[in-house]
């Protein structure tokens, strides 16, 4: 337990200066509404590398989405896959995510890649060719091949993000229908032992 947190707050430091830099280089409108395909293509301009946010449901053909999105880096620019049969507010989360495992120099590795894995960046990816699908398997396959650290400092990333944006986490995600009454109360009771504010977002 010692040596966790420290390396908990060395990983919050390094997030927060990550995400400085972000907001720094690139100013929050007055007045605009957050708009995050907006938001991708200053980031790419910041970076100077392109940032292509791709939908990965039309890609797939109807198969069902494997994971929430997915960050394949190419030698001159880099490809944002997500999920498109979600909800705006889980969309956008889960590209802040993988926004942030780029901006923080995330690589994913390690895990063998499979057939199915060959199949979905060939699909996703389809004018690649297969020899280079092949080498690029064991990095890029997002949460498969991220260590939990890295996964802890992209949700990190995504969430002093959108605080620093002036957007309420609590309120990216809202339930689409009214819990029966004697369930309002248990998640309630949930908050309160969590620490949050009980019935804030209903």
């Amino acid at each position: 337990m010692g040596e966790r947190a420290p390396s908990l707050r060395r990983a919050r430091r390094r997030v927060s200066d990550a995400v400085d830099a972000v907001v720094a280089g690139i100013p929050a409108e007055p007045g605009t509404p957050f708009d995050i395909a907006d938001f991708c293509a200053r980031l790419a301009e910041l970076r100077g590398r392109p940032i292509a946010l791709l939908a990965m449901g039309p890609l797939l053909g109807g198969r069902p989405v494997p994971m929430t999105g997915l960050l394949v880096a190419l030698p001159n620019s880099d490809y944002l896959f997500y999920d498109d049969g979600t909800s705006p507010s889980f969309r956008e989360n889960a590209i802040m995510h993988e926004l942030g495992h780029l901006v923080l120099g995330h690589s994913a590795g390690g895990q063998p890649a499979g057939e199915d894995d060959l199949d979905l960046l060939s699909s996703l990816l389809p004018d690649l060719d297969p020899d280079m699908v092949r080498r690029m398997l064991s990095t890029a396959l997002g949460r498969r091949g991220y260590t939990d650290r890295q996964e802890i400092e992209a949700e990190m990333f995504a969430s002093l993000l959108w605080r620093r944006r002036g957007v309420d986490g609590h309120a990216l995600i809202r339930p689409t229908a009214r819990l029966a009454p004697a369930d309002e109360r248990v998640v309630d009771r949930l908050a309160q032992v969590l620490g949050a504010e009980p019935g804030r977002d209903r």
